[in-house]
């Protein structure tokens, strides 16, 4: 079943990102409902990798930190809190301190996991939406986003990664998917077992959204920030990093 979907989906998955938006309403969810759409895109985002290749790159960065240093973190597009959650449990056995304030524009979205982050004191999270963040210029230290960037048209993107090198003192990490048929793959695989008609409704357009290598690199070029480099780690898995000097 899930072969013959996916060879079916790919047959009218565009070669170039779709811009249109994906968007769950979730006004219209009850609290199971969303509760179980959320536990969900965490499965998605544990597939993606999103965490692990994050902390593959901040524990890169986190050499030349120094012993007891204060790191302010901002991680945009937070959702399910899974990467400040991720990077607070990272720090437990590590000589510096971090602080960590996620952002989402949907505060339906941030509710039921600020209930969860209460036992996390470096961790905070509020709503707000890009590219027009109420935050100072180099007011953190890192920006990272996960899974996020795939939402953003071309424009956006490059609006977005000027933004983001704005309020970062030293840096960012951005990680999401490639538009691949890998990608697709697992996300169908994912959506078809879910039986959550959200999931499956919006996790293969959202493959559809992704960016192809060549369209990452000319949004990079674009935003003429020279010290971010783009990398691949898996055949659905990418990172835009670097550090400034």
């Amino acid at each position: 079943m899930v072969k013959y979907f996916i060879k079916g989906r790919m047959k009218f998955m565009s070669e170039n990102k779709v811009e249109k938006p994906v968007k769950i309403n979730l006004e219209t969810f009850d609290e199971e409902t969303l509760q179980d759409t959320y536990h969900l895109i965490r499965h998605i985002n544990h597939y993606v990798g999103s965490a692990r290749l994050s902390l593959l790159h901040l524990e890169h960065f986190s050499k030349k930190w120094k012993k007891n240093e204060r790191i302010n973190i901002l991680d945009v597009g937070s959702g399910t809190s899974g990467i400040p959650e991720a990077i607070a449990n990272w720090t437990l056995d590590k000589n510096f301190r971090i602080s960590v304030t996620g952002t989402d524009t949907d505060l339906k979205a941030l509710t039921p996991f600020q209930r969860n982050m209460q036992g996390y004191k470096e961790i905070n999270l509020i709503q707000c939406r890009s590219p027009q963040f109420p935050f100072r210029d180099q007011s953190f230290d890192y920006v990272i986003s996960s899974t996020f960037f795939h939402q953003l048209a071309n424009r956006e993107a490059v609006e977005t990664l000027r933004s983001f090198d704005r309020i970062a003192k030293r840096g960012m990490i951005i990680t999401d998917f490639l538009k691949r048929e890998s990608a697709l793959t697992g996300l169908a695989t994912i959506a078809l077992l879910s039986q959550n008609l959200t999931i499956q409704n919006t996790s293969l357009f959202s493959v559809d959204r992704g960016f192809r290598r060549y369209e990452i690199e000319t949004i990079l070029t674009q935003s003429r920030l020279d010290y971010l480099f783009f990398t691949e780690h898996t055949e659905h898995q990418f990172a835009v990093v670097g550090e400034k000097k």
